[in-house]
């Protein structure tokens, strides 16, 4: 605030009464008369002018024109008498905010001085708001645009008036009149693995350099902008009679695009290019051919630039693998034999034609994922063998993959890991079920084991249970549960704590004279005489 007044006592006095940091207000200057005041206040630029209306020089009623003019939200309050209500009249019309009657009162004062405060915080917190309105609405613009464009490529704005609408009041430099579109839309190869070597701020700056190459490729000769975190898509416009030799220009700007983001960034890219439309509300169009060409890297590999009207239609009906060929691949990988399904795998690849989609051809290699599990499922006893039954790492794997030939040689990699698993299998698996059965029958010879329950255990049958067990030990089951029992009763029998009958029991046999009969054999002495 600033004062004003050519009487220092009042001057004074209004300094003085009232503490005026309790309002929130600085005291920033003070004048004399009108001139002076006037040079004052566009010095200091107050938010309240507090001066008297009759002044040398420039009175208050003059400098309140002047204040309104040149700066229309600082409030004047005007001191006055009762003689000068006739200027109060014409005061009001030049913009005064209150007046205050000599000799001043404290109270009004401060009543008036509120109120002014109160206005003026107002002001400041709307005036506040409104700039960070702007500033939002300025900020937000670049994601209208993007938000608009992505719903006018997927085809959801509306009908032709309703996009005409929104890019008018979006001020889009797309031209309206007779003019043919076309879309491409640039897709980044192998994102998934960019994405796990990357941290996500690291991908937000990869996504703006990429648009930034991209904007400078293309020289203003079209819109682009990101429609996902892995594509930017472009609309290039040409008038009507320019359609074909724009088209012809469109394959060498697409070469540009994808010969920068090589060059610049080191990113390979699939460029795909959609058919030209004579009609906004046709952009869509454009942009789901593009998009089914980017698919098609599936089969002609990355960093390609591949045209829509060079595509075929998809058209999977009628084609389908019975289950033989998994159970035949099935076979050959149970018995180790890569080369035979090898074969099988080759047979299933050579028949995917690019008619195919990609979730299709995906669903064929989980087919060979299901036997490639199943062998597994039958081996593996630990979890450190179990670590090829991760089907949930296996299948990301395979939905990261984007070419044919790069699916097929995940299938072939992993069915050579399972032929490897299988055939080293072979040598130790059955020694496996050997170190089992023994370890089976150490802790549990004091029941009533037998070949049968044995052979359960291991799902064997009883022959071949006993035909392994006499391969790898040299020594027949029984044969071996009756020296292990021999043994943990020899053991009792040093102890000298049980009696013949319940040693006998504890080891696992119910009758005394058989047990000891064993045991002389065994040993060549009866219990009595080995104790």
């Amino acid at each position: 605030m600033i004062i004003i007044d050519d009487e220092r006592k009042t001057v004074e006095g209004i300094k003085e009464c009232l503490n005026w940091a309790d309002y929130g207000i600085v005291i920033s200057g003070q004048a004399r008369n009108g001139r002076d005041g006037l040079e004052l206040a566009l010095q200091v630029q107050p938010d309240i002018v507090l001066t008297d209306i009759r002044m040398p020089i420039m009175n208050g009623i003059e400098l309140s024109k002047e204040l309104r003019q040149l700066l229309s939200e600082t409030k004047i309050i005007f001191i006055t008498g009762y003689s000068d209500m006739e200027y109060m009249k014409s005061a009001f019309k030049e913009g005064v905010f209150d007046y205050i009657l000599k000799p001043v009162d404290i109270d009004e004062l401060e009543c008036v001085i509120k109120k002014t405060v109160d206005l003026c915080e107002m002001e400041k917190k709307n005036e506040r708001n409104r700039l960070e309105l702007e500033a939002k609405v300025r900020e937000s613009i670049p994601l209208l645009h993007g938000n608009f464009l992505s719903m006018l490529v997927l085809g959801e704005v509306g009908g032709r008036d309703l996009i005409v609408e929104r890019m008018k009041y979006l001020s889009i430099n797309l031209p309206l009149d007779e003019s043919n579109y076309l879309v491409l839309v640039v897709n980044i190869d192998d994102y998934t693995a960019i994405c796990s070597e990357k941290q996500p701020f690291e991908l937000k700056l990869l996504s703006k350099e990429m648009l930034d190459v991209v904007r400078k490729a293309m020289d203003d000769k079209g819109i682009i902008f990101q429609l996902t975190e892995c594509e930017l898509a472009g609309i290039i416009p040409s008038p009507t009679a320019q359609g074909v030799s724009v088209a012809e220009g469109t394959g060498v700007l697409a070469q540009t695009i994808q010969n920068s983001l090589n060059s610049e960034l080191g990113l390979s890219v699939t460029i795909g290019i959609g058919e030209w439309v004579n009609d906004v509300e046709k952009i869509s169009f454009s942009y789901y051919r593009a998009m089914h060409a980017v698919n098609q890297k599936l089969y002609r590999g990355k960093n390609q630039i591949i045209y829509a009207d060079k595509v075929s239609a998809l058209n999977e009906m009628g084609t389908t693998f019975g289950y033989k060929i998994y159970e035949q691949a099935y076979e050959a990988l149970k018995a180790g034999d890569i080369d035979k399904a090898q074969v099988r795998i080759d047979e299933v690849f050579d028949h995917l034609t690019r008619s195919y989609s990609l979730n299709y051809i995906q669903s064929v290699c989980l087919q060979f994922t299901a036997v490639i599990q199943r062998i597994c499922a039958e081996y593996a006893d630990n979890r450190q063998e179990a670590q090829l039954l991760d089907e949930y790492d296996h299948t990301n794997q395979l939905f990261k993959l984007e070419t044919i030939e790069d699916m097929k040689q995940f299938v072939l990699t992993n069915c050579k890991k399972v032929c490897s698993y299988v055939i080293a299998g072979q040598d130790h698996h059955s020694h496996r079920i050997i170190e089992f059965i023994k370890s089976m029958i150490e802790q549990r010879y004091a029941d009533n084991l037998t070949i049968e329950l044995i052979a359960k255990e291991v799902y064997l049958s009883t022959s071949y249970v006993c035909l392994l067990f006499k391969q790898e030990t040299g020594e027949t089951i029984n044969g071996f549960l009756t020296r292990i029992r021999i043994e943990k009763a020899k053991e009792l029998l040093r102890q000298g704590t049980s009696k013949l009958y319940e040693i006998c029991l504890d080891v696992g046999y119910s009758d005394p004279k058989y047990f000891s009969k064993l045991f002389k054999k065994v040993t060549g002495v009866n219990p009595s005489e080995y104790k």
